[in-house]
């Protein structure tokens, strides 16, 4: 089936500056075309994405959005994540403990082809002899993907697990609005409830110490840490923990752990 896509670029370069129109279609044999002109075949189902801006969230969305966001990963090295933009740019970080902070180890363009993302970038030559740089094209086979994890074969063949903040599934509920905020324990910790998200952080900084998704269900507040930098100083992924809520109110939350005898105080500030 010819599938078409007419791609409105909504640029906002100089006032006098035309929009314009690109097609994109995906021929009988699987090859994908752009183009300003449309193919001659015009009788099939035809779909508008608007570039520049948010995509909206449908029941049916692409796996662009999907796969759009910073994912999370353990690797030998320690933490990486793999930031997949929704302009078509990626960048690839890698946790330094001794910096404290998030090393860019590579940055260019990405795409998604079927099940596959494809990455392109520069890096420096292996050949010792010449210090030039290379154009590198990478492919990664997606497994499985949800709207928070990930499984990637990479091209060694190994099965790389991915976690990312997403409270796109997150339902609604009296409780779970009443503990949206942001939370002061009595440790220096601020804990920030939003939509489906957490994040911590020190009292007085903005920087994220960890982040990741949370959920309640039957008086049990879940938090899926995406990733860890308060428990772990080297960092670590996927940590989850349950808490008993046995005070919420509109400026006081009491936890209980789920398994050890440990209370968190909180009061919330307006």
């Amino acid at each position: 089936m010819l599938k078409i896509t007419i791609i409105l670029s909504l640029l906002v370069i100089a006032p006098w500056q035309v929009n314009a129109q690109i097609y994109k279609w995906v021929d009988k044999d699987g090859n994908t075309h752009f183009s300003q002109t449309p193919p001659p075949d015009l009788n099939e189902e035809m779909e508008e994405l608007k570039i520049g801006v948010q995509p909206q969230k449908t029941g049916q969305s692409s796996v662009d959005t999907h796969l759009d966001g910073a994912w999370w990963s353990m690797t030998s090295k320690g933490v990486r994540t793999l930031f997949l933009r929704d302009n078509g740019l990626f960048n690839i970080h890698q946790w330094s403990a001794r910096h404290g902070q998030l090393d860019t180890l590579f940055s260019g363009r990405w795409r998604e082809e079927g099940k596959e993302i494809i990455l392109t970038y520069t890096r420096d030559s292996k050949n010792p002899q010449n210090s030039a740089m290379v154009g590198v094209s990478e492919k990664l086979t997606v497994s499985s993907l949800s709207h928070t994890r990930m499984s990637v074969i990479d091209p060694d063949n190994r099965t790389q697990q991915y976690l990312r903040v997403n409270g796109d599934k997150f339902a609604k509920s009296y409780h779970k609005e009443l503990m949206m905020g942001d939370w002061y324990d009595t440790k220096g910790k601020r804990l920030e409830l939003s939509w489906g998200e957490f994040k911590v952080a020190e009292h007085n900084h903005s920087k994220s110490l960890a982040e990741g998704n949370w959920d309640l269900i039957n008086g049990e507040l879940t938090l899926e840490y995406v990733f860890d930098f308060v428990k772990y100083p080297q960092g670590k992924i996927g940590a989850k923990q349950s808490w008993r809520v046995e005070t919420l109110d509109e400026n006081k939350m009491i936890l209980r752990h789920a398994h050890n005898p440990i209370l968190w105080h909180f009061t919330k500030k307006s």
